[in-house]
């Protein structure tokens, strides 16, 4: 297996929720740290974190792309791939992402159809050349616009049951309703 390791993006403002999503209480830890257990499920050793008590952003509020590009800049190049994940997909699970890994042949991205994260991107400077370039000369500094730039990569297609597992939360209404959807506030994979 080619060497990876994993970025949790955590940098948002967090505007449309009101707190940090990353210091969330969710099943007796932060959803940070929810996040990157799930992630070490999936046997992945390094996980670095984006967000302003981590791996700051260089270039400022672009959004998730400014966090990508923080990573991007800042890790070895040891690591051929890094699969990055939103901190707020709390329903994510080990077999997604597992998904992903097994698909690392020679693909610079490697998503889910209509999905725009978590995604798995190779770790190269043509890459990184490309994210500054949209950071710094561009208008649209959206994810989806960011992946369709990408020549080479792979769309996996997800189970109609698997959908359910890419909610990703973003105002307290949604973070209240999810926590009462859930029995007794507990989680398993």
């Amino acid at each position: 297996m080619n060497k990876i390791c994993a970025a949790i993006l955590a940098g948002g403002n967090s505007k449309r929720m009101g707190e940090d999503k990353a210091k969330l209480p969710f099943a007796g830890q932060t959803l940070l740290d929810h996040m990157v257990k799930l992630v070490k499920k999936s046997n992945i050793e390094k996980i670095f974190i984006s967000g302003p008590d981590n791996i700051k952003d260089i270039i400022k509020k672009r959004g998730p792309l400014s966090g990508i590009h923080a990573i991007l800049s800042s890790i070895d190049n040891i690591y051929e791939y890094i699969l990055f994940v939103p901190v707020d997909m709390p329903e994510l699970q080990p077999t997604i992402i597992d998904k992903l890994l097994r698909e690392t042949n020679s693909y610079h991205l490697i998503k889910f159809e209509y999905q725009q994260m978590p995604f798995l991107l190779q770790n190269n400077r043509d890459i990184l050349e490309l994210l500054e370039k949209i950071l710094k000369e561009g208008e649209n500094f959206s994810l989806s616009f960011f992946h369709a730039q990408i020549k080479r990569q792979k769309q996996l297609k997800l189970l109609p049951k698997e959908r359910i597992y890419f909610n990703n939360i973003n105002y307290k209404a949604e973070w209240d309703e999810f926590l009462r959807n859930r029995k007794n506030n507990e989680f398993t994979y």
